[in-house]
């Protein structure tokens, strides 16, 4: 994986000191390059033991009554290539701990390090770039609410490989062709994706968005295929996202994710092939109170995940967060209350001092903190 960074690191940046040849006489390749940047922060707070260092269950944020955070820069250039279009370069670094998810960590410190190239509507793209699946990203500062949800987890976190995009009269299409890093299995088995694979397949990926009325509405597959060490097979995700403006000041967003994968299991001493499915709903608002104070808004989000299968575990888990935001100028302060239950013993809750921890069916957290984007 390291490798491959240094690699598309390479490629990046090459592509940016070749667009130099194109330029006028008086402008430096240097004079193409954009920068930006956040930092983002903040102290989780376990509601269930508060001086419990058990880090908190199904969550990417894992810190529990601790600091944590990450920060991430980013570098883009555009340069036009002639009769070949338009070309750009993006390299994304990201620093944070990730530390539930080691793949995701071991893939510090590129995020993102891919050139791209349009002509006539279409656009090439290889490198290493984040998922199309889902509806939050790596970056706090593009979601809603300060700490990942459920559903966040089950997609994977990169791609390395190829994509090809366009647009048909208000239609967008994308097919991908890449190996992919991080995420959960379907059933709930954590493991690495196809960049690790035995037989170092490839998975393939398409991706339909269309707008009507003022809905924006995105339809996304994902056909992964797993190495012989994996407990599955080829594992396919269906991925459909929403969002709408409802009025100015009130956004709405949804998404909903279900995933199916082949699975061997050992029965008596004989592996028998079955099924596992699991399938969740994500709800989002954002709503700004400028009315009542300039930069101030506020966030609930509500998910449910769950796994139909007996052979999956049957297990259903839920989520409400309300994420209480105060903008000013670069700067948004967060205050966010995050609610988790479910129908099985999922999280831990301490029964006293030196005392071992004992299972619950729900989890509370308190959490606030900050980020600065330029």
């Amino acid at each position: 994986m390291q490798k491959r960074s240094n690699v598309l690191i390479a490629a990046a940046l090459s592509a940016g000191l070749m667009s130099s040849g194109l330029m006028a006489a008086d402008e430096k390749w240097y004079d193409k390059i954009s920068a930006s940047g956040f930092l983002a922060g903040g102290y989780e707070a376990n509601l269930n033991g508060l001086s419990s260092n058990t880090v908190l269950g199904n969550r990417f944020e894992n810190a529990a009554n601790q600091f944590d955070g990450t920060a991430g820069a980013t570098l883009s250039a555009k340069a036009a290539m002639g009769d070949m279009g338009e070309g750009a370069a993006t390299l994304e670094l990201l620093y944070g701990p990730l530390s539930t998810f080691a793949i995701a960590a071991a893939d510090r410190p590129v995020e993102k390090a891919n050139v791209s190239l349009t002509h006539n509507g279409w656009t090439l793209k290889g490198g290493k770039m984040l998922t199309f699946l889902g509806t939050e990203v790596l970056d706090t500062p593009g979601n809603w609410n300060f700490g990942r949800g459920l559903l966040f987890t089950q997609v994977p976190f990169f791609h390395n490989g190829l994509s090809i995009s366009t647009n048909f009269d208000g239609l967008g299409a994308m097919v991908l062709v890449a190996n992919s890093v991080g995420g959960t299995l379907a059933g709930g088995f954590t493991a690495p994706q196809s960049s690790l694979s035995a037989n170092d397949s490839k998975d393939l990926g398409a991706q339909l968005t269309y707008s009507i009325m003022g809905w924006n509405w995105t339809l996304n597959y994902f056909l992964s295929q797993y190495g012989a060490a994996a407990p599955f097979t080829n594992g396919h995700t269906i991925n459909l996202l929403t969002n709408y403006q409802v009025m100015e000041g009130l956004n709405f967003a949804a998404e909903y994710l279900y995933k199916g994968a082949l699975q061997t299991i050992n029965v008596g001493g004989t592996d028998v092939a079955t099924s596992a499915k699991s399938q969740g709903y994500a709800a989002y608002l954002s709503y700004d109170l400028g009315s009542y104070l300039n930069g101030l808004s506020v966030a609930p989000r509500f998910e449910q995940w769950w796994t139909p299968d007996v052979i999956a575990g049957a297990t259903e888990t839920d989520e409400a967060t309300l994420s209480l935001k105060y903008k000013m100028g670069a700067v948004t302060h967060f205050l966010e209350y995050r609610h988790d239950f479910g129908n099985a013993a999922q999280y831990f809750y301490p029964t006293g001092v030196g005392l071992p921890v004992s299972p619950a069916f729900n989890q509370d957290s308190l959490t606030f903190g900050g980020s600065f984007t330029f």
